[in-house]
């Protein structure tokens, strides 16, 4: 397959968009399960950084004399002493907060001045396993808490009664921990971030897709008018060719049947006939060869749709306007030649007898504003095949037609700037509906 073809081909377009796609969900979960293995790593060697400072800084108190300690001797020579010590282990280690709690969880020894043994705090849970593991005597496992989008690593160490081995407080410490508040900001970004890349390349893509799509359905519009300029010369020099002859047998026609007026031999009435619709179709085919020039002006559609059914004189024909006065840049001929070709077709699929012709105009808002013809009839329709190939060019199932009427009403439409399209269902009929912008 060439570059060009495999560039085209639709699975080979998806198959790219798709591996894009992957590639980049497989970056993002790459990158999240990285940042999430990392943050593992550091919570795990932090713990046990956090664990084993509670279990060393615990040895520096004696818990038969915290034990000694009641309310109201917060000047007592010891008190002051473990504030001192709190303190200086709250400066040296850089941590957020650290008290020394009785076991049913009130203040014992804080660092900060203004305390008052004894009383309730609200800064530490002590309803958690780790405290209530610590009561047990166990050194638990740091815990990772987040307070209005800041995380902090909080551990609980029991302090010995160094006499009879119990429980006499609890030491907990709390250190804030910036880095993980970092890393829930970047899993944040890395989400975003694939999001915004999965939709820029969806938005791309799509736009991609429909550039392709363009550029292939002007590729073969390309092909067709190339290939319909190849058969409008071939047909022009088909056409120039049988008109002389077809003058030299219908002369010859009219002189026989003068001279053998008296035998009166219907053969005489049906080669005129069938010359005259050789001509039709010779006009046909050079008007397919020429592209003659149109001459844009403003006319009343409405008005020259009454005229041409009244000329139609087909009862099958019902006509209804609502475009009245409506003025529309159009070339006159050409857009009866149109009108012609659509009617007549309806009129050969449609029968005579209940058959029924229906045209609507109207005027459809938008930018610009269009002047749309709606023809329907009840005929015997088309079937896909024949509806796919309507505008090919000498394409027809009729033993008298050209296969060039739908194909030079497109090619017209379009140089007044409009549109044909097509529906029709065997035995349902056929509608064809005309668009023309109001204004160029």
């Amino acid at each position: 397959m060439k570059f060009n073809q495999w560039l085209t081909h639709k699975p080979s377009l998806y198959a790219i968009i798709l591996l894009g796609i992957g590639l980049l969900m497989g970056l993002n979960l790459w990158g999240y399960f990285f940042l999430n293995r990392l943050e593992n790593e550091i919570l795990s060697q932090l713990t046990r950084q956090f664990k084993h400072f509670g279990q060393i800084s615990t040895r520096l108190f004696d818990g038969e004399e915290l034990e000694s300690i009641h309310p109201g001797e917060e000047t007592r020579a010891e008190v002051l002493y473990y504030q001192q010590l709190l303190w200086d282990i709250q400066q040296n280690s850089q941590l957020s907060d650290i008290l020394v709690l009785t076991l049913d969880g009130r203040v014992l020894i804080d660092y900060r001045v203004d305390f008052t043994i004894g009383d309730p705090q609200n800064r530490f849970p002590t309803q958690t396993a780790s405290f209530l593991q610590a009561l047990e005597g166990k050194f638990p496992e740091p815990e990772l808490l987040e307070f209005d989008g800041d995380f902090y690593l909080i551990g609980y160490s029991p302090i010995f009664n160094s006499l009879y081995g119990n429980v006499s407080a609890i030491l907990v410490a709390e250190m804030p921990t910036h880095f993980f508040t970092t890393l829930v900001f970047f899993r944040k970004g890395l989400l975003i971030l694939g999001l915004g890349a999965m939709g820029l390349i969806g938005v791309f893509s799509l736009v991609i897709l429909l550039a392709i799509r363009q550029l292939l359905f002007t590729e073969r519009r390309l092909q067709e008018q190339q290939r319909l300029a190849e058969l409008g010369q071939m047909s022009a020099m088909v056409a120039h060719e049988i008109r002389n002859p077809l003058s030299i047998i219908k002369g010859s026609a009219d002189v026989l049947r003068k001279k053998y007026a008296a035998e009166k031999n219907e053969m005489f009435d049906f080669i005129p006939e069938e010359i005259d619709r050789l001509n039709r179709l010779v006009n046909e085919f050079l008007q397919f060869a020429r592209q003659t020039p149109l001459r844009i002006e403003k006319v009343a559609p409405d008005e020259l749709l009454h005229q041409l059914v009244q000329q139609l004189q087909d009862s099958r024909i019902h006509l209804e306007t609502q475009a009245d006065n409506q003025t529309v840049p159009l070339d006159t001929d050409a857009f009866k030649q149109i009108l012609l070709n659509i009617i007549s077709n309806a009129q050969k699929a449609t029968p005579q007898e209940d058959g029924r012709i229906e045209i609507h105009t109207r005027v459809e808002s938008g930018r610009p504003r269009r002047y749309v013809i709606t023809i329907r009839d009840n005929g015997s329709g088309m079937d896909p095949e024949t509806l796919a190939h309507i505008f090919d060019p000498f394409y027809s199932k009729s033993a008298t037609g050209s296969g060039l009427g739908m194909t030079i009403s497109r090619r017209l439409a379009e140089q007044m700037g409009g549109h044909i399209e097509v529906f029709s269902q065997p035995e349902k009929g056929t509608t064809v509906v005309l668009t023309f912008p109001l204004s160029r």
